[in-house]
């Protein structure tokens, strides 16, 4: 089940392992490749680590498929490395 997977990384994540916790979300991107949710916590946590790039990449497609809060996009507005607009759910 890549749901659990995911809230492994999610836990690693906020103990500050961030290398464990992108292991984890890889694997369960790799079981849930469509999931918006995976997406969105892979993004905060290339936020966590300044790769913005990555970040981007995550948050677009974790608000394509749909994902409703906008705390990626906020935080990336923050560091000055979201030129997107606004997520559907937010019209």
């Amino acid at each position: 089940d890549g749901v659990v997977y995911m809230l492994y990384g999610l836990y690693l994540s906020r103990i500050d392992a961030h290398e464990h916790a992108l292991v984890q979300y890889q694997y369960a991107e790799h079981l849930l490749p469509e999931s918006a949710e995976v997406a969105y916590n892979m993004g905060l946590l290339f936020v966590e680590t300044k790769d913005y790039e990555s970040a981007r990449k995550y948050a677009e497609k974790a608000y394509r498929l749909g994902y409703p809060l906008p705390g990626l996009r906020r935080k990336l507005q923050r560091a000055g490395e979201w030129s997107g607009g606004q997520t559907a759910s937010e019209r």
